[in-house]
């Protein structure tokens, strides 16, 4: 496969410093944004002509050793000696009183944890530039251009500058595929925006969507582009060096899949997490392997086959039991359509558990900060509570009209997003 060239934000900031010369910077960044010849961006911000302040850190902590939705506390970069200032935090979990004031308790502790999402407006007061450097995956669900977003929230307050450092979006910025919300009321941190589940943008295209489509997030917003990217390119058609960006997303065919098959955080079924190939794997106690690689493969899905497998998580879900499942095998990307192959998924695992063939359930744990009784975790990734009424419905008909549903949805975002876009 021929690798094309791309010069990252990064380094076109390197050959100018200008944007950040003399100024007080900060940077939100992590572990997996690095340069061509592995140089942290951090590392890079401090050797410019430049203060640097302090360091903001992503969900799972500047070097992702903390799993999804475990909190970080503040520590020091070891390298550049500065603070690291972590905007994810533990949350309360569902507490074991469960009287009415014992869960009002519980939601205003979850709502005062959700609060440090943000940074304070003291800690970007006397930052001139916020430099943000991040790794995405090109899923809505994606939490780190949540954080993004947040952060030129604050800083359309305190009159900070938002410099963002374009990265390719690695499952291309072609294919977009997905509904958009029907209902405010499913936003939450694992999904902010009225996008796709795929969204086919760059970090820079999506900050730009951002501030041109609410006012809170219209700070002062310049983005430094790459060079030789084109929207055509998966990652591994450029030159690029993979760090995964998260715990669990370890290489492209993760990332590739992600966009459906993370629906499964929603379900008591295992998405593999505790194994070596989360989201491509998945299943539960009960399951019989081969049944689900059937029914699956029956549905002929684009791009895809399923093979059974049985597996033990170390951590997570059942953590140490065996667990009856799947491995998703992409035959051909180009054909793929992972949200369409996540609802199929979906739709298999909740028959078998209606047939008794495991004990299916929706999540029951407050997902990403929001109480299950106000936005269950599958409302807040699917953007719509006609999903899981179609399952319950235990007819083909809601899901097959969803489905349909989602051309113009699709018609409709990839008009929205046109203004935005930067590269072709």
């Amino acid at each position: 496969m021929k690798k094309h060239s791309v010069r990252l934000g990064i380094e076109n900031l390197i050959d100018d410093p200008k944007p950040i010369r003399r100024k007080r910077v900060a940077v939100l960044s992590h572990h997996a944004a690095i340069t061509h010849d592995l140089r942290r961006t951090v590392d890079c911000v401090a050797e410019m002509p430049c203060e640097l302040i302090r360091i903001f850190g992503p969900e799972h902590g500047f070097w992702a050793v903390a799993q999804d939705m475990e909190g970080t506390g503040a520590t020091v970069d070891e390298k550049t000696g500065v603070e690291i200032v972590s905007l994810y935090h533990d949350y309360p979990k569902l507490p074991s009183d469960r009287s009415e004031a014992g869960i009002q308790e519980w939601k205003t502790q979850l709502a005062t944890a959700k609060q440090k999402l943000w940074p304070t407006e003291d800690q970007l007061h006397d930052i001139e530039v916020l430099v943000v450097d991040l790794q995405d995956v090109g899923s809505r669900y994606y939490t780190f251009v949540n954080t993004m977003a947040n952060c030129m929230e604050v800083a359309k307050r305190t009159g900070t500058r938002v410099l963002v450092l374009d990265r390719p979006n690695p499952i291309n910025g072609v294919d977009v595929e997905g509904n958009l919300f029907d209902d405010p009321a499913w936003h939450s941190f694992v999904g902010q925006f009225n996008i796709l589940p795929r969204h086919g943008m760059t970090i820079g295209e999506l900050a730009c969507f951002y501030a041109g489509s609410d006012p809170r997030y219209d700070c002062d917003l310049r983005v430094v582009e790459m060079d030789g990217w084109k929207r055509k390119y998966w990652w591994d058609q450029t030159d690029l060096p993979w760090v995964p960006p998260s715990p669990n997303m370890p290489t492209l065919a993760t990332a590739t899949v992600y966009p459906g098959l993370c629906l499964i955080e929603a379900t008591s079924v295992s998405e593999g997490r505790g194994t070596t190939i989360p989201f491509e794997l998945f299943g539960a106690p009960g399951i019989d392997a081969f049944a689900l690689a059937r029914r699956l493969n029956d549905v002929e899905l684009p791009g895809v086959g399923f093979r059974a497998q049985y597996f033990q998580p170390t951590f997570q879900k059942h953590a140490g039991q065996v667990c009856g499942g799947v491995q998703a095998h992409i035959t051909d990307r180009d054909l793929f359509e992972p949200y369409l192959t996540g609802i199929f998924c979906m739709k298999a695992l909740f028959d078998l558990g209606r047939e008794g063939m495991h004990a299916f359930d929706w999540r029951s744990e407050s997902y990403e900060y929001e109480p299950t009784d106000e936005r269950q975790a599958i409302e807040q990734l699917a953007g719509t509570r006609r999903f899981r009424e179609a399952l319950e419905a235990n007819s083909g008909e809601p899901l097959a009209e969803w489905i349909d549903s989602w051309a113009a949805d699709e018609k409709k975002f990839v008009r929205q997003r046109k203004e935005h876009l930067l590269y072709s």
